[in-house]
Parts: C-alpha cells; sequence; structure tokens
C-alpha cells in the first residue's frame, strides 16, 4: 500500500518538475528558476515520504492556484495552459491528501 503511494507521489512529483520546466521554456526568469527549485525539493519531500508533507505541498498548490486564478481566468483564452495547469494541480491535491494508498505512504516509520 505504502508502496503504491510512493510511485503515485513520485509521479507527481514528476509533473511538478515538468510543470517547472515548461514555465521555465515559456517564460525565462529567475522566479521560474527559483519554482524548479522548490518542485525539484517538494518532489524528493515527496518522495522521501517526510511527515505531513501530504498536507503542506498540496496547501500550496492550492494558495498558488488561488493567486494567479483571477488573472488567468481574466487573460482567457490566451491563458487556457494555465488554467489546465490549475485543475491538474487541484487535482494533484485533492489526491495527495485523501487516496489512502498515499497516507499510507507518509504514515510509515
Amino acid at each position: 500500500m505504502a508502496e503504491r503511494g510512493r510511485a503515485i507521489v513520485t509521479c507527481f512529483g514528476a509533473y511538478l518538475i515538468v510543470k517547472s520546466v515548461l514555465n521555465l521554456i515559456i517564460g525565462f526568469s529567475m522566479g521560474n528558476i527559483i519554482s524548479l527549485v522548490i518542485a525539484v525539493v517538494m518532489a524528493a519531500l515527496w518522495f522521501i515520504g517526510v511527515k505531513y508533507t501530504n498536507y503542506i505541498i498540496p496547501a500550496i498548490l492550492v494558495f498558488v492556484v488561488m493567486w494567479h486564478l483571477k488573472d488567468n481566468i481574466t487573460g482567457f483564452p490566451g491563458t487556457w495552459l494555465y488554467l489546465v495547469e490549475a485543475v491538474v494541480d487541484i487535482a494533484v491535491a485533492a489526491c495527495t491528501v485523501l487516496v489512502p494508498d498515499i497516507k499510507a505512504h507518509f504514515e510509515r516509520e
């Protein structure tokens, strides 16, 4: 059960890294470089299974989605990719908090 949860969060971590690389390609900036470093750290914390990161990281993801939501909605259709990213981020956050296999990965000693 915990191993399956670890595999799932590894995929989620890979998504965070790929998303950050894509954002870096779309708009090269120091902020996007920092986002990439943060994504790598979050993915590593998830992979290792650091306790409570299955709650902390989803909270950060949802906060970032909410922070950018108004601009992404008012910029539509030019921001469709960011809106899709927001939906996936919320799905990842929900799964990380709710899926029993993932919870087992973070509850093991």
